[in-house]
């Protein structure tokens, strides 16, 4: 069992997502270990355009990338199991990783919602807020926290207020 889901998350079409998820894997693992933030790509990219904004970038993304792994080793145990040969296989194959890629997209907007009011602010792309400290798209200086707020006790206040 063990060994015929890793020949299918290192098969087409499961092999782009398994690529993905380790990326995203190593980068959770340097923000844990302080060498990055989480919200390092969030002025690269528009992901409210996407349906995914309101959160960080990473984040989005990591979900998408998981739960399309998730669902595309499922299919691709399934595909294999199915005996299909050659064209139909190879067919199958593309037609199961962009249904896994669709899947992923409504499910990762689904599960963003939520996770939006631990985020004020945050996670909007190009045209943004600016984080406190930096400057906006206008040139305005955002403000900054109370003394002794961290941004995780702002996002834990956010969280708790209606």
């Amino acid at each position: 069992m063990v060994g015929e889901l890793v020949g299918a998350a290192l098969a087409f079409p499961s092999v782009p997502f398994t690529s993905a998820l380790l990326v995203s894997t190593a980068f959770w693992l340097l923000v844990l270990c302080g060498v990055t933030a989480y919200d390092t790509f969030d002025g690269d990219v528009d992901a409210a355009a996407l349906r995914l904004g309101g959160v960080p970038v990473a984040l989005s993304l990591s979900l998408l990338t998981l739960v399309g792994w998730g669902a595309d080793l499922a299919g691709t145990v399934a595909l294999r199991r199915a005996a299909l040969g050659g064209l139909a296989h190879g067919l199958a194959a593309i037609g199961l990783f962009a249904a896994a890629l669709l899947l992923a997209w409504g499910a990762t907007v689904l599960l963003v919602r939520p996770l939006r009011r631990l985020f004020p602010g945050g996670g909007e792309g190009p045209g943004g807020p600016a984080r406190e400290g930096e400057r906006g798209p206008e040139g305005e200086r955002a403000p900054s926290a109370a003394p002794g707020r961290t941004g995780a006790g702002r996002a834990a206040e956010a969280a708790a207020s209606p």
